[in-house]
């Protein structure tokens, strides 16, 4: 693979012009390297105590920061101190950068996993049929998924969709299914998730006494720090619960302290194209409503520096327009040669560029 963005000023790859610099960011990457590490121990401590099986500890913290930070730079050295300690992530500029700087052929791995779009763009009545879909492709004997469950509603998915509608299929599947809450309170979230499984999936009694589960596991990649993690790990144990048990994914907070969640942004897909009718995509979960995310296809109106998104289907457009409300898609640049609302694969979101078609055409 070869990167063939430039950085300005620079006719070389972002790659070489980040190997330059580099070595003035030695600070930087071992204040990452110290948070990290801490993390590691913790994870660590649960090893003597609780059967982790030391193998498995390498992946037990995930790196999902990359969309969190200021720059691709940022998530090379930030993702790379990850490396240190852990070997899991979805950084892959880490991974390139291992390869330049150290000469690691594959510093890290990574899973199929299924994120809230690819979820919610099967609709709410399709849940089960898109969790199923995840089994067909990916479930394979001695594989490992993971698939975001709290779309909707978590405690709904765990006990009933997974844990009756789909759980032959898992068993019989012989992979592991990491099921992944994505709201509320972490600790909780965890608990409730782990023990759910439990009464559905069963447990196996390790050597220290610790009940893991069979066939599925639980990752959390929501509101992770090390005083989450602390308390997720002392739970399960108060509760019989081996750490083997669970995973963690950490976004924001992992590669840098000021990131996207200081403004609560987010990039989401909004509305999907399927079979020529247009549909709905967006999450709600009921563990967290502040995460509720916007649906179908979407404009940008703008009146005296004030801005309104609405739905293109609005009932309230002529109303809005008379009202002084005029479409931001003049200023956007967009056109009937460059909107990607043109293709009918293509998935609407937020921006105006591309959420309103050009006048005349067809989505």
């Amino acid at each position: 693979m070869s990167m063939t963005m430039t950085a300005p000023g620079h006719g070389k790859s972002s790659f070489e012009f980040m190997r330059k610099r580099a070595s003035n960011s030695a600070c930087s990457a071992r204040a990452f390297g110290t948070s990290r590490l801490a993390g590691s121990n913790d994870i660590r401590k649960c090893v003597p105590s609780r059967a982790i099986r030391p193998a498995g500890l390498p992946f037990k913290l995930h790196d999902f920061g990359a969309r969190g930070v200021s720059s691709l730079e940022s998530a090379l050295l930030g993702g790379m101190a990850h490396l240190v300690n852990f070997q899991g992530s979805d950084t892959l500029a880490a991974v390139l950068g291992a390869r330049v700087f150290y000469g690691e052929p594959m510093a890290a791995f990574s899973i199929p996993a299924a994120e809230h779009s690819t979820i919610t763009a099967w609709g709410r009545e399709g849940e089960v049929d898109a969790y199923r879909n995840m089994l067909k492709q990916y479930a394979k004997p001695g594989a490992l998924l993971a698939v975001v469950s709290d779309s909707y509603d978590l405690e709904h998915a765990v006990r009933h969709l997974w844990g009756e509608q789909l759980r032959e299929a898992v068993i019989a599947s012989g992979a592991t299914v990491l099921i992944r809450p994505d709201s509320g309170d972490p600790t909780t979230m965890v608990m409730k998730t782990v023990q759910s499984l439990a009464s559905t999936f069963g447990t196996t009694v390790n050597a220290k006494g610790f009940r893991v589960l069979d066939h599925v596991r639980v990752i959390q990649g929501d509101g992770i720090t090390l005083r989450t993690i602390r308390s997720i790990l002392a739970a399960l144990k108060v509760n019989g619960y081996s750490a083997d048990n669970v995973a963690f994914g950490q976004g924001g907070a992992l590669l840098q302290v000021v990131n996207r969640d200081d403004q609560r942004f987010a990039m989401k897909c909004s509305a999907v194209d399927v079979g020529g009718v247009w549909r709905d995509v967006f999450k709600d979960p009921v563990t967290d409503p502040g995460k509720r995310s916007k649906a179908g296809r979407l404009t940008l109106l703008l009146r005296q520096g004030d801005h309104l998104t609405v739905r293109l289907d609005d009932a309230r457009h002529d109303a809005l327009s008379r009202d002084g409300w005029q479409s931001s898609r003049g200023r956007s640049g967009c056109s009937s040669t460059s909107s990607p609302c043109r293709s009918t694969a293509a998935a609407a979101c937020s921006s105006p560029r591309c959420c309103t078609p050009p006048t005349g055409s067809t989505p």
